[in-house]
This record gives structure tokens, sequence and C-alpha cells, in this order.
């Protein structure tokens, strides 16, 4: 696709055309002062604002369809570079957190409201189209979008930002090749942008359904890139969240949405989970402008972006823009504690497409309200430390009545054509084909042209107001005298692939040594890191600062002639040729000197890599430096001047051992350890120690070369074996230099065999019960015997169950000190085993293969089983004839002795049904009519039926519990909280006539009833929400009218915490 900020065909010219040109409501009108129109964001002639390039531009994409590829996560997460001081939340910057979901995540997951200005308002009804393209010449100046691709520049290292340098970057720049980012000097990245609706919400959707190209391009695979190169250097990148009010019904929606609290509090956690999610690094709100009495609403949305932002993590940064005249902005309160970090000033947009007079966009002087004025405004409204003072990549063309400075512009009209912004690669080649000219008043440079908009339309002249290096300089000196917090650029990407104006914001914004010494033809830096060393001509020096001993300092060799007021010892990157950075040296006085320099600059050590040395001198205000001023230039030959700083040890693999545990006891098992790894070429010697775990050495092991091997049998240097415990083995490669790189294994010994027990008892064994007895025949009780363990040192192996003549059954054993399996009576094949006892053996071996096997009994006894009691609920206390008794039921596969009783909740008999009767096999059944030996009833409550029952040598006791009640109530927890649902499941003991009611009394609180609704199951439930305020104990009351005319009722307690 051909580059769209060059190429045009007749038909995308006439829709740029139509996209630019103000709408009726934009109409201007020349000043008083026969001036272009106002300030940005200020009242024309007639009283109406004056839209912003951000609006024209995105107005200008709004249509745009990008093919943006959703991103993987940001790998990269923010940590500040050593020179970022600009205060964050009125702290220091600190990290942030690193991104939680993808570009593709976001895009699914993304909001799907449809915002109502995804499709912007259409260019006037008096553009005309004309019949033909071919009627249309294209003005030069004129610039327009680009295709969507995109090589990102090579990364920069950070060199001393002194101010902040804030640049937005389009969604229609993203992905353009020829946008190049300099993260050295951009200290934040804000990508424009996002929209945000009336109701609160970003706009991740089209009205069609799609995707919206903001959105897109927040979670593409572009973007991405961008995020983790910028935070690679210490850049941050913030989201635009943009809510533009330029139409009456724009501004109708920009006050619904700031009038409302919970739509500001929405938008708010959106934009704060955008950053987090997309791991960003903050907002810049673009709310455009503020309508009229919702200042003080906007400085509340403000401060709750703050408050939503550092919900997620303290450190985000928060800005808004403003427009030249301040308008509705309540900078004072928005840049208070709790607020935004710093205003950006849209220093740009002075004059507009309907400006009378063509003029700068951005005059830095004048007989106007201009730049100048505008920094006295804001200082007089907020500290110098937040204000950022945004400059223009782009200008703007006017048809004019003449050639002259400042001369009268045309209508825009299908006659002389329409005022257009020019981006600044445009601009700059367009002035310097038609030339370049100045304006001395407002300090920027122009151009003027004759042109035809048609090939029939009369001729005019065209008048072009821009910024260059010369004039942005200038606005530069204005941030730097002011001493405000930094500059901004609309927009990254404007200036294409030139490099001049990246050159101009290092030289302006970037604390790069530029000085001079001279230095005699002997001495040309050279290096030496101990006596012994001495590189030979032309060889690069080399030292390790890494305290071995050994090249641990590069001395450098230089001659002072005269003295010196100061020296700077400079370093740079000899990649890239970029700063490192700088240190004063001592030794001021004329004559041969030498410095012994450690590798350190600010206290930390120069990473490894190869370096170019530069020495800057200062005396009476002239500097000299050697070997040039300007180490940047590639033609410069450096070989003296460069040194190598290498404190990379060898790699070295991963110590390997044979087993982690030995056991030298002569059993033959697990004797010795084998310890292999392997150094790199560059190792020439290699050494393992061995040390117990207070540090003392036992045992060592060395030689030559890379190949580490040796073999340990447990023993110390004069063969007595250790003692049990861990080692640590730390195996070394060195090489010639001495650095060396270590790895290390633990190693444990152990000649002790392990100690325990082994234990076979059922699930919930009774009191009098056989202890290593239990009934697999499936009747829920004591099914399964639980087969414990326990080891006085961590041990694995294997649980078997075996009958006199084989193993039944097995089971692994982890590596544990305690544990537990259970078994059902079943053998490897799933088939029950007949009764009678078996054996357990547990047979485990520690880490280091010493063994022991543990035995235990378990007996199998199927003679009773299937204890119950049909109903489970039963109600004979109320006299009538519905569930009066219950009928409880046991089997025995043989004659038994048994005895059946009845014990209340605390375990007491209440009564016995028999004891110590002989029952033959068979079913035995038993009728309870709910009362107690002496034949009184029983209160109502919860009982428990026990089964005792003897045979061979064996005592089994069954338990089954069974209520006593009109209902059996059963809350979903005893435990709740205010908030909480409580579920009441209710039996009823008795048919009833319509379900009951369900009563919840909290303490000191009015009691809530509910009628129950029927189950599936026959139960009834109930569904409460626990109210607050009613802490302690609750009472639940069920009561219900049973088909015999009687009302039933029944009580239980929870507790509300």
């Amino acid at each position: 696709m051909p580059n769209r900020r060059r190429r045009l065909s007749a038909l995308a010219v006439v829709l740029a055309v139509a996209l630019v040109v103000p709408a009726p409501w934009l109409a201007g009108a020349p000043t008083a002062r026969g001036q272009a129109g106002p300030a940005p964001g200020s009242p024309d002639a007639q009283g109406r604002l004056q839209p912003t390039i951000h609006y024209e531009d995105a107005l200008n994409h709004a249509g745009d369809r990008i093919a943006f590829v959703p991103g993987e996560r940001v790998k990269v997460p923010f940590r500040p570079r050593y020179d970022d001081d600009w205060s964050v939340g009125g702290r220091a910057p600190r990290p942030l957190p690193a991104a939680r979901k993808s570009g593709k995540e976001l895009v699914e997951t993304g909001s799907a409201k449809r915002g109502e200005e995804n499709e912007p308002p259409v260019a006037p009804d008096s553009v005309p189209v004309p019949d033909s393209p071919s009627a249309l010449s294209v003005d030069p100046a004129v610039s327009v979008a680009r295709a969507p691709e995109r090589m990102l520049a090579a990364r920069v290292a950070p060199g001393g930002l002194r101010r902040e340098v804030f640049g937005f970057l389009p969604y229609w720049e993203l992905q353009d090749s020829s946008t190049r980012l300099d993260y050295s000097v951009l200290s934040t990245i804000a990508y424009f942008g996002v929209g945000a609706d009336k109701d609160g919400h970003l706009i991740t959707k089209r009205s069609d359904g799609t995707t919206d190209t903001g959105w897109a391009g927040w979670t593409s695979n572009a973007l991405t890139n961008v995020i983790n190169a910028a935070h690679a250097n210490g850049t941050r990148v913030v989201l635009t969240v943009q809510r533009f009010g330029w139409t009456a019904s724009q501004s109708s929606a920009s006050t619904a949405l700031l009038s409302s609290e919970t739509a500001r509090q929405t938008l708010a956690d959106e934009i704060a989970a955008a950053v987090r999610d997309r791991g960003a690094d903050g907002v810049n709100l673009d709310f455009e402008p503020i309508p009229s009495g919702q200042g003080a609403n906007y400085v509340t949305f403000v401060r709750q972006v703050r408050a939503a932002l550092d919900v997620q993590a303290p450190g985000y940064q928060l800005t808004f823009d403003t427009t030249g005249w301040i308008g509705n902005y309540d900078v004072a309160a928005l840049t208070a504690p709790g607020a935004a970090d710093a205003v950006f000033i849209m220093g740009y947009d002075y004059r507009t497409s309907s400006s009378g007079t063509a003029a700068s966009i951005s005059p830095l002087t004048g007989p106007a309200y201009d730049l100048t004025d505008t920094v006295a405004r804001y200082l007089e409204r907020t500290s110098a430390s937040q204000i950022i003072l945004g400059v223009p990549y782009y200008g703007r063309a006017w048809s004019t009545t003449s050639d002259a400075l400042h001369a009268p512009t045309r209508p825009g009209s299908s006659t002389y054509g329409y005022s257009s912004s020019v981006l600044y690669t445009t601009a700059v080649d367009h002035a310097t084909a038609k030339g370049r000219r100045w304006d001395a008043t407002e300090q920027v440079p122009w151009s003027a042209y004759e042109w035809q908009y048609c090939t029939t339309c009369p001729t005019t002249w065209r008048q072009l107001y821009y910024d260059d290096v010369e004039s942005l300089g200038a606005k530069y000196d204005l941030v730097n005298v002011s001493n405000l917090r930094g500059a901004g650029i609309w927009a990254l990407g404007y200036d294409g692939a030139r490099p001049e104006l990246y050159a101009l914001l290092k030289a302006k914004f970037v604390d790069v040594g530029v000085a001079g010494l001279h230095l005699g033809a002997e001495n040309t830096p050279t290096a030496t890191g101990d006596s012994a060393y001495s590189p030979a001509s032309g060889e690069t020096a080399v030292f390790s600062p890494n305290g071995d001993g050994a090249r641990d300092a590069l001395r450098i060799s230089y001659r002072l002639d005269p003295a010196m007021d100061g020296l700077t010892l400079s370093i740079y990157r000899a990649a890239d040729r970029g700063l490192v950075g700088a240190l004063s040296l001592p030794g001021l006085a004329a004559g041969d000197r030498t410095y012994d320099w450690d590798g350190r600059l600010g206290g930390a050590s120069l990473p490894d890599g190869t370096y170019l040395l530069q020495l800057v001198g200062v005396r009476g205000g002239m500097s000299y430096a050697a070997p040039a001023a300007d180490m940047t230039d590639p033609k410069l030959p450096l070989g003296g001047a460069t040194f190598t700083v290498d404190t990379a040890p060898p790699a070295i693999t991963p110590m390997s051992v044979t087993q982690t545990w030995i056991s030298p006891d002569g059993d033959g098992r697990q004797e010795i350890a084998r310890l292999t790894a392997v150094a790199s070429a560059g190792a020439v010697r290699w050494s393992i120690s061995v040390g117990d775990a207070a540090g003392t050495l036992v045992r060592t092991f060395s030689g030559d070369g890379g190949v580490i091997d040796a073999t340990w049998d447990g023993r110390d240097a004069a063969g007595a074996l250790v003692a049990d415990g861990t080692y640590l083995a730390t195996a070394s490669g060195a090489d010639e230099a001495g650095n060396a790189v270590q790895t290390t294994v633990q190693i444990g010994v152990d000649v002790r065999d392990p100690q325990g027990t082994v234990t076979a008892s059922p699930k919930a064994l009774a009191p009098d019960a056989t202890s290593n007895a239990f009934s697999p025949n499936g009747d829920g009780w004591q099914d399964t015997a639980t087969i414990r363990w326990t080891l006085d040192e961590a041990a694995a192996g294997t649980i078997s169950v075996r009958s006199p003549t084989a193993t039944i059954w097995t089971a692994r054993i982890p590596s544990s000190v305690a544990g537990s399996v259970a078994w059902n009576g079943r053998d490897r094949s799933g088939r029950a085993v007949a009764e009678g006892t078996y054996t357990v053996v547990a047979t485990v071996a520690d880490a280091a293969g010493n063994p022991v096997a543990m035995t235990a009994e378990v007996r199998v006894d199927r003679t009773v089983g299937f204890l119950r009691a049909s109903p489970g609920v039963f109600f004979p206390n109320d006299g009538d004839a519905l569930a009066r008794t219950t009928s409880v039921s046991f089997r025995s596969s043989r004659p038994t002795s048994t005895t059946l009783r009845v014990t209340d909740a605390s375990g007491q008999v209440v009564r016995t049904a028999w004891q110590a009767r002989a029952r033959d096999a068979g079913t035995t059944t038993w009728t309870w009519d709910g009362r107690d030996d002496a034949r009184a009833p029983l209160p109502s409550g919860y009982y428990r039926l026990e089964l005792i029952a003897s045979a061979g040598g064996v005592q089994q006791v069954i338990v089954r519990g069974l209520t006593l009640d009109a209902f059996l109530i059963a809350p979903s927890s005893r435990v709740v909280a205010a908030g909480q649902r409580l579920t009441v499941i209710v039996t009823s003991a008795e048919p009833l006539r319509s379900p009951p009611t369900v009563t919840l009394a909290q303490a000191g609180l009015a009691a809530r009833s509910a009628a129950a609704v029927k189950r599936s199951d026959g139960r009834f439930q109930a569904v409460f929400t626990v109210a607050p305020g009613g802490s302690g104990p609750a009472t639940v009351t069920v009561a219900g009218i049973d088909t015999g005319g009687h009302r039933n009722l029944s009580q239980t307690t929870v507790t509300v915490q």
C-alpha cells in the first residue's frame, strides 16, 4: 500500500478536504487587532469555541479501518529510569505491576458499549464533490494519513533526561513504517486514544458491533511491542481517554457524563482496569472543552480517576489536557494533591481553519495572546513542576489574498480551497522547495506560494505557517527558562523518519557532556589491571572489575596542558555511541597523570561490554576533549579510547547427581553419589567442595578443563564416614582471568533405618467395638478400614494386605512421615474378600534407601449390618394417629448375640429394646413408639440407635441417627454472616395440609417468615438473606398444620456473626 502521507487518489483528496473543513459552528472571524482567530478553546468573535487539532485529526481518521492484530501480554513491566524524578501521585516514581491480560483477551472481554460519537459528525453540506475527481489538484503542503505499516526504530538507552517529554502517539501513526520512537528522549508516550461515552464506558465497539479502531490499536500487537520497548528503556506508556464536546450533542453527552456520579465512577473504574490489565503506566484525559457548569464535576472526576488508579497500584501517572485559553478548567484544583500529576497545555491551534489572517498556530511571542502569555497564566494557577507545554509537529496552510506576512485569508470554498493542517515532514519539504521565510514577530518559519485548488480554479496565494528546529528550540528554551515539568508533542510520527527533532530534544533536555581536552600523542588512554598486564599497540584494553584481584582497574594515562579547573571522565557505549555516564577526576595540575578507575559510575558497576572513553576538561570557561568533542561521529577513529569490561564467568550447566541421598553402610544400596557438570570452553580449571550444614569443609575434588566429574562416597578427606545429615556440594569453573561460576546441589547422608508403626481400624469406631474389625457389606457403616502409618523420617514404599497364602491388595505410600489409605475389603480385582483376619504390611525406605517393614492386623466381619429406622423422622408426641412409630430393622448373616438400644444426643441410654439376646440369621425388626423404658413419652429431639452384636470373638457396634420431632430442620450453615443466604431444608414427620411456614428471628430484629416451597424429593425449602445488625444466636422456627388438623412446630438455632 502506498504511503498515504504522500500519495492520494483524487477521491481521497475530496474526502480529506471534506473532513478538515469546519462545520458552520466553527466559522471564525478576524480579531479586533487584525490577527487570526483566538487561542485554542477560546471564544471567537461570535462567542463560539474553536476545536483543537486533537479533535480535527480524530475526526479525519474516525473512518479508518486499520488491520490491527491483537497483541500478546506485555512482558516487560515499567521500572523508572535513573533520571526519572517527576512526581507521580505526590511521590517518587516507582515500579508498576505487570500486565494482567493480553491484547487478545482485552478484545474478547472489553466492554461492548457503543459510543454515541463513534460515528463522528460529517462534513458540512456546503462542501461540493466535483463530478470528476480529475478536476482537483492537490495542495502540495497538505498531509494525510498513511498506510498501516510500521517498523520500530532501534532502542536507545536513556541518558540524563532533565525534563519530561510527553508525546502523543495516535493510533493512525502506530503502524506507519516511518514512525520512529527514540526512547532516550521520550519519558511518556500517550496512546491516542480510546473514547468515553455519556454513561461512563470506554468505547470498545463501533455501532455496527465491530471493534472500535482506537480500542483495536490499544490492544494491538504493535502497541505491545511499543510498551515492551518503552518499558525496557524506562519510558511510560499511558492511555489517552478522549471526550470531545465540540458539537451540541457531544457537549450534552459530556454534561451527562460529568454530572452523573455513577457514570463518573464507572469511567474511572474502567480506565483504571484498562491501564492495569494492559500493563500500561497511567492515563491522559483529553476532555475538551469542559461544558459550562461542569468545571467542579470534572475536578471530582479527575480525583475519582486518581483514586481508582491507586486502588490498582500506587504510581500510575495521571495528566489532563487543556487548551491555551484556560476556560472552564479549574487548573489549581485539578493539580492539587489527590488529583492530576500535571496539566498538558495544548500550545497550538492559536489559529484554526477559520482564522481571518494567516499566522502561526503556536506563536511564541506577538501582539496577540501567545505561548509566553499562556505559560504566565498557567503559572498563576499551579506550579511549574506540574505544567507540560505541548508543541506542534504540524503547521497550517490557508489560501490568502497576497504573499505578505499575516495576509488576510480567503474563505474556504471550492474556488480557492480550504485551510488544512500540514504534517512536519511535508511542511519542511515544501518550505525547502518554495522558500523558507521567518516571522520575527511570532518566531516561526513560514512559506508563501501560488497554487490552484482545481485545474479550472483561479490562481491564489497559499501561506503555510509551521514549526521547525529553530522555532521549536525557542519554545523549548521557554520550557527550560520557566523550569516547567516538560514539553509535549502533537504528534509522534508526524516527523516521519527525520532525525532533527529528536536531536533537538536531546540538545535541549538531555545532559550529555560536550567538552574538549588537549592530549599529547603519547597520552592515548591505556589500561592495566595488574602489573603484568600491558595490551599491545592497537589492542583493546580489557579489565575485570569484580574484586577478584585480577585486572580489577583500568589505568588511564593522560597529560594536562595547561592545568584544568575541572576534569570529567565520560563513558560511551561503543555500539551506538550512547552516553553511559560520567564522573569527576582528581588531579587537575598540568603534566603527565594516571587514574586507576574501578569500573563504577554513580556507585554501580559498569555492565560487561565494549565502551569508549572521553576525557573532558574545563579551564576559564573553555572546554577541551580527547579523543574528540563529538563521540557520536561514526568516522572518528577511537581505537586508543576503546576498552572492554569483562566480568562474565564461564557458563556452567546445573550440577547433576546420581542420587541426592546416599547410605554408605555397605549394603550395596545408594552407596555413592556421582557429581557432574560442564563449564563453557573458557573454563581452564574446576573444583568441587563438599561442606556440612555448618559450612565446615569435609571433602574437595579438582581438575583441569571444563568437564567436571567426581564421585563422593560419604567420607571425609581422611577416609572416615561423615555423620548423617545434609551436605552442600559446590562445583566451580573458572577462566584464565579468574572469573568463576558455581553450581550447587544438596546431598544427604543417612545410614540409619527409619522407625514407625502401622494400624488398621474402621471409620467412626464406636466404644466397646473391636478396634480392628470392619464390615464391608455396603450398608454405609464401617464399609472401609483406615490404614494409618507414622514414621520418624520421610519414607516411601507400599502398603499391602495379605492373607496367610497371598498378597490380595496393595497401595503406594508417597514419601511422608505420616499418612493413611482406605481399604474397602476387596482384592486387586475388585472382588470382596472372605471374612477373617488379614495382615497389613507397610514396607518403606527413606531417601537414602534404608528400609523398614511394619505390620498390623485387620478383621473382616460381615455378621450384622443394614441397621435402619423407617421413617427417620416421626412424631408421636402430638397424640394423633400420624407418624406415631418408626420401624427399626437390621440383618444378620449368622446367629449372633445382639443388644438394641436408643440413646439421646448426650449418649444417655433412654430405651433398651433388648439386651444380649440371641438372634438367628435373617432380618430382625422392632417398632419404637418414642417412649422410654418407663413408657413415658420422650421429648422431641435427635436420638441414636445402637446395635451391639457379638459373634466369633468380634463385637460390632452400629449407630444410626433418627429424629423424634414434628420437623427435621437442616440449615445450610450453622454459622452465617450478614448478607449471606441461609437455606433451610425441612423434612416433615407427618403429612401436611399445606407447606409449612419458616421463621427466622435474629437477635434484636423483627422476625421474618416465609412459606416453604416443596421440593421434588418431598422435602420443603425456604431461603433467607441474613440481615445486618442481628448478630448472635438466631432462632429458626418451622410451623405447619398436619392433615389431622394439628399444629406442628419445631425449632433450631444458628449463629449470626
